[in-house]
Formats: C-alpha cells, structure tokens, sequence
C-alpha cells in the first residue's frame, strides 16, 4: 500500500535535485525497507545512449533540406532588413547632398541650399524618400532623380519581400519540419522526455533559453513547439518571446525525444551564438536607422525651412520666415503684385485675370493669364531692417505656349502685412536654378537660349541676374 507521506517527501527530494540511488540510501538508513522504498521512486530511466550523438548512428538527419530550410525562411526578413537599411542610407545621403550645392562644372547645376546665405531649394516636400526639389519647371535637380531611381527600386524589393512572406515561408516551414533530427527506432533514449504532459522535465533545464528566445519563430518550428505562433498575435506577441525564453527548454523536451539531458543541452547551445548576434545586430541595426533617418528629417527641414501645406488639393506649399518680425507666408500668397503694369492679386498662390501688355495696359485679347506662385525662395535680410525679407518667383500663363517668369519680393513688418513688390521678368519659358540672397542682393540663376536659337530649343545657358531693394523698390543691378 502506498504511504502518501512517504511518496510526497521522495517528489520533493527528487524536483530538489538528489539522485534516487542517494534517497534510496538515504531512506535505508533510516529504517525504510528497500522494497518499500522502490515501489514509491518512479520507474528508473532506460540506460542512456552515449553513442550515436556525433557520428549521426542514432539520429535521421537531413541537413540539405535544413539548409534550404533556413535560406526560405531567412530571406524575407533579410529583404525587409535590407529595404529599411537602404531606406536609411538613402534619406541621409539625399539630405547630405541638398546640404550644400551640387558639385559640377556649370554652376547652373546647382539647386538651392540652406546657408545662411538665405538660398532655398525649388517648391516641393522636404520630407522622406519622396523628396523632388524641382529646379525649374521640366527639369529637376540629378541628385533628386538618383533619389527618385533608389526609390523605384526600394520598391521593387518591398513588393519581393512582400510575395516572398507568401511563398517562401510555407515552404521554410515544411523543410524545416522534415529536416528535424530524430532518433532512430529502436534506439534507446531518455523516456522522461517526448511524452508532452506526461513528461517529467529534469531540474537541470530550469534555466533560460537563448534561441527560444530570440529566434522564436524558426526554434518552435524545428522543435515542433506549435505555441511559438502567438508571437503573431497583437499584444501577447509583444511579450511572448520572454514566456518562450523561460518555458523553451520545458516544452522543447515535451515535444521531443531525446537520448540524454546533455545531448539536450548540447543542441540548445547551437542556437545561443545566433541568437545573441541577432539580438546584437537588431539593436544596433535600429539605432543606426533611427539616427540616420532622424539626422536626414533634421537637416531637410533646416534646408526648407518652415513648411506649411496651404491648399493639398494645388499642391501649394507655404515657405515662412523663421526670424523675428512678421512671419511671411500666407500673406505672399494672397498678395497683390505689379506685373507689367497691372495689378495681379494671388489667391491661395494662383490668380485667373485678363493678361496685361507690353506698355501696362490691359489687352482686349480674350486669352486668360494664370499666375501662380513658383517658389524657389529664398530668405534674408533686404532691406537692412534687421527682419528676414522673401523673394520668391512667379509664374504666369496667357493661353499660349509662352510660361513666363518673374521675380518678386515680400519685405517683413512688424506692424502690417508684408508689403510686396513690382514684379520684374526674368524670362519666357526658362529653367530657374536657385535664388540666393547675399548682403542684401538677389542673385537669380537661371538657364536661357541663346539669342539666335528658337524658343523649342532646351535651355542651356547659364544667366546670373543680381536685384536689390532700393526705397522699397525692386531694381535690377547692372
């Protein structure tokens, strides 16, 4: 008959760790008969097979398809590490290159910068891989276009890695179960593992588990340990990888046979290097990206300075002044400018009016003329009071093939609305470049034909023009 207490002490004695030949003794030596002693112990283990675990005798290995396992398993995420890293990569590099101007033989080339000169890049999004500065209507600056191709291919590999989750995981998964060791039958090994519940789990694995841990998905599914999927799901999966830590050896011996406790071991210990790197690799992987990703968005939004969406539906940008003063924004983009003469009120940075002529007058032509806010701005002191001042280029339409530029400036005030200027011509159908502000004087660079090429001809001389406020005034300097 079985003594309850007697059968309570042994299972205590044992989840401590004594060996049952040492409780044996020990019990004996307190007076337990020894037959009495073995119908309370649990069932002694089979002999453990010493033999086998190195040179493959007692194992059904197939390492080719664990390879191949791995690689289908693998690529997805290492496509995905590698679109973020570019990603990086690419911000950094595409806001290091508008840092400072594009290094070329023809200072034409050369888009806006953000020195304290007071340059300024074309109209456009400052922010992110979807960064065009446009330096002219029809042509765009080289290093945008390079940015643009890193762009398309970004995609590309994000639509691969997305397809590949579908395909090649699957068939990761059934490799990788197939390719999983097992012990030979008729092989003796460890009967207290590999029986799932019914398992006795030895106190030698009460200890963390490395590959559980941090390679979760691919160490469950070798193991066959199936509860690994909760790392996909919301919120539980946040955590789910320390319960796999704590709990990974418990249930990898559940879930398997094994021919002793140090063969058990010994395969843990494979998956600990790999997943400590990529634990390593992760962390560093991410602060990289994120202090790349945050350097670039830093030193775009230096170099565009204040930008605010004014009408998404136009796509109309709001360049502001960042010093003191009255900040110019809005105001220049609802302001009234002259314009060969005539008086031209801009609404939201676009205005629909009757053109005006040569001599000021306005024409009795039925043709409309769009004006528009251009961009290409630039900030800085113009007029000597202290106050960052704007000038900035405006386009205008007549119904025909002609686009004309002009330059135009906004002068800050403390007390009023920004006051804007004459507008002066720059040119029919041009390429502007930049515009920089120097000690007072606008320098507008732009590409233009020679005199005796047709107007279809591409623009490829380079024009430097120099302005200056004088009494308020808009003049060009000679």
């Amino acid at each position: 008959m079985e003594n309850q207490e007697l059968k309570h002490y042994i299972d205590a004695q044992l989840a401590g760790g004594t060996s049952p030949d040492e409780l044996k003794k020990l019990l004996m030596h307190h007076g337990w008969a020894s037959e009495v002693v073995d119908a309370h112990l649990p069932p002694a283990a089979p002999p453990l097979v010493t033999v086998g675990a190195d040179n493959g005798g007692s194992y059904i290995d197939n390492r080719k398809k664990r390879k191949w396992a791995i690689f289908c398993l693998v690529l997805p995420f290492a496509l995905l590490i590698l679109i973020l890293t570019v990603y990086a990569v690419n911000s950094f590099a595409v806001s290091a290159a508008f840092s400072k101007p594009q290094t070329s033989a023809a200072p034409s080339l050369s888009s806006g910068n953000a020195s304290p000169s007071g340059s300024a890049s074309a109209l456009g999004n400052p922010l992110g891989l979807s960064l065009s500065p446009a330096i002219g209507l029809g042509q765009e600056d080289k290093r945008a276009t390079a940015a643009k191709i890193v762009n398309v291919a970004l995609s590309l590999l994000g639509l691969l890695a997305f397809l590949s989750i579908f395909i090649c995981i699957p068939i990761g998964i059934v490799l990788l179960v197939r390719s999983r060791r097992t012990i030979k039958p008729g092989v003796a090994y460890d009967e207290r593992s590999g029986k799932d519940e019914s398992s006795i789990i030895p106190p030698e694995l009460g200890h963390w588990n490395w590959g559980a841990a941090f390679l979760t998905f691919w160490w469950g599914i070798y193991y066959r340990v199936w509860i690994v999927f909760l790392i996909f799901v919301p919120v539980i999966g946040s955590f789910w990888w320390v319960v796999m830590g704590i709990k990974g050896n418990e249930w990898a011996w559940q879930k398997n046979k094994w021919l002793s406790v140090e063969e058990f071991k010994k395969s843990q210990r494979k998956w600990m290097p790999w997943a400590i790197a990529l634990l390593a690799l992760s962390i560093l992987s991410g602060f990289a990206c994120a202090s790349l990703i945050v350097i670039s968005a830093g030193r775009l939004g230096k170099i565009s300075g204040t930008v605010q969406q004014l009408n998404p539906a136009a796509g109309l940008y709001d360049y502001g002044l960042k010093a003191s003063g009255a900040p110019l924004g809005i105001e220049i983009m609802n302001a009234t400018y002259n314009i060969n003469g005539q008086p031209v009120t801009l609404k939201n940075g676009v205005s629909v009016s009757h053109p005006a002529d040569s001599s000021g007058g306005v024409t009795d032509l039925p043709a409309i003329a769009t004006t528009s806010f251009f961009g290409l701005a630039a900030y800085n002191d113009l007029n000597g009071d202290g106050s960052d001042d704007m000038a900035f280029i405006l386009t205008q339409q007549t119904g025909g093939s002609g686009t004309f530029y002009y330059l135009a400036a906004a002068l800050a005030s403390p007390n009023e609305a920004a006051p804007e200027t004459d507008a002066i011509l720059l040119g029919d159908r041009i390429k502007p470049v930049s515009t920089d502000i120097k000690s007072g004087l606008i320098i507008v660079t732009y590409l233009d034909r020679k005199p005796d090429e047709p107007m279809t001809a591409v623009p490829s001389v380079t024009v430097v023009r120099n302005f200056k406020i004088v009494n308020g005034k808009l003049i060009e300097i000679k």
